[in-house]
């Protein structure tokens, strides 16, 4: 999980950078699939609520660039 929050995130940067908001969305819907998959394993529920609301807002802004 932590790796792929360091990998993941970067890579959500860089395709922002790129503006390739749907590679960027892409990548955190996977991050999204992490979090449920680790959920009451890896991290606790506090944990995965805030990664989980975070991933929410960035996959908001990037849908809405998308659409602009």
């Amino acid at each position: 999980m932590k790796r792929f929050n360091m990998t993941g995130m970067g890579n959500v940067k860089d395709k922002m950078v790129q503006e390739n908001f749907n590679s960027a969305d892409n990548i955190m819907n996977a991050f999204q699939n992490e979090l449920d998959a680790q959920h009451g394993k890896e991290i606790s529920e506090e944990q995965y609520q805030s990664g989980y609301s975070q991933s929410e807002n960035v996959r908001y802004v990037l849908q809405w660039m998308m659409n602009c």
